[in-house]
């Protein structure tokens, strides 16, 4: 799904949450929205956010307006020279060319002396995060770092839709590209490499496949395929799956086999039966396994039974690695659950059910 404008967010973050066309989530999405932008613009202190305005003096006027996106000043100039910073009770007096500034309030630069002719004053600042709406549908976070958005969004969905167990993973893609954004910002302004020393067994590059770049340091392996010769308990994240995996070996199962380590359900999450599943086939639960992990994908169609016998107030929980074309869930008698998504979403997507009066399984969230 692409995510290159403000309609697009929208319907990805809806679709993340298997909420798609949700009448009760939907309006609260440019909310979600709103929330990440204040927190980005908190944070992200980086040069794509940087903006130059010139404004030119009054004779006798010692303030300029300062932009209506002023968030953070980062150098005030006249001429080529740079003014100084002062307290706002240690700005010069009488009037003259400017050579100092202060901030009193969040709307105004104060100058010192005050401007005895026209000036151009250069004020170079941090303007943060423009807010994304049907009439500015991208800006320069969206249009270059769309993970940001999509999961620092999913983060702020917690709030409204209640507890969810992929908030940990949502968080964690969150800070992962904050980070990634700060540090190409440092190498676009400094132009050198940052290095990182590691200490202890590093595991020996290499590994992937031949469709991509793959690279290997302190045990993880990076890249499109698994590497050869896996030893049990090496990990391997998957480059184009987005998923990490680690290399299990159970004595009375098979040789070996990666087994996924993230978007499984979360902590807490009882009787939780793995599947791998082809596409097209019934998956079918149990009293004692009354929630499901589909480990394969994505999945052109999957049909899901819920589990037979079932008393009011219990719950069953689907949770998928890759996305689902075409979802079909069922009861244990085989009759369509009313309400229940036709698609699922991953990685990490969860759907829960709950056996309700008057007999019935319904979407829980």
């Amino acid at each position: 799904m692409p995510l290159s404008t403000f309609a697009e967010l929208r319907e990805s973050i809806l679709g993340w949450l298997a909420r798609p066309g949700d009448p009760l989530v939907a309006p609260a999405v440019p909310d979600m929205v709103r929330l990440f932008e204040a927190e980005a613009t908190r944070r992200l202190k980086v040069g794509t956010a940087e903006k130059m305005v010139t404004v030119t003096t009054v004779a006798g006027v010692p303030s300029v307006p300062l932009p209506s996106d002023f968030g953070q000043l980062r150098r005030v100039s006249r001429d080529g020279l740079t003014l100084a910073y002062v307290g706002p009770t240690s700005i010069p007096g009488m009037s003259g060319p400017p050579l100092a500034y202060t901030l009193w309030g969040a709307t105004n630069l104060w100058l010192g002396p005050a401007p005895d002719t026209a000036y151009e004053i250069e004020i170079l600042y941090q303007s943060g995060v423009p807010p994304l709406s049907d009439a500015n549908p991208t800006n320069w976070l969206l249009d270059k770092n769309p993970d940001a958005y999509l999961f620092g969004c999913l983060v702020e969905a917690e709030l409204y839709i209640g507890h969810d167990e992929r908030l940990p993973l949502w968080a964690q893609r969150r800070e992962a590209a904050f980070a990634s954004i700060e540090q190409a910002d440092r190498k676009a302004r400094w132009g050198s490499p940052l290095y990182i020393k590691v200490d202890g067994i590093t595991a020996p590059s290499g590994g992937g496949g031949s469709g991509g770049a793959s690279s290997a340091m302190a045990g993880v392996t990076v890249g499109d395929a698994p590497p050869a010769n896996p030893r049990a308990g090496d990990l391997w994240w998957d480059s184009v799956g987005g998923n990490l995996y680690f290399f299990y070996i159970d004595p009375s199962g098979p040789p070996g086999q990666w087994t996924a380590a993230t978007n499984q359900p979360g902590p807490g999450t009882e009787n939780v039966l793995t599947v791998y599943p082809g596409t097209g086939a019934t998956v079918t639960l149990t009293g004692g396994a009354s929630n499901v992990y589909v480990a394969t994908g994505p999945l052109a169609a999957l049909t899901v039974r819920l589990p037979p016998g079932p008393v009011v107030r219990d719950t069953a929980q689907c949770c998928f690695a890759q996305p689902i074309t075409v979802l079909t869930v069922q009861d244990a008698d085989g009759a369509a659950v009313a309400g229940a998504p036709t698609s699922a979403y991953g990685p990490g997507a969860a759907l829960i059910f709950r056996y309700v009066d008057p007999g019935m399984w319904v979407l829980w969230k």
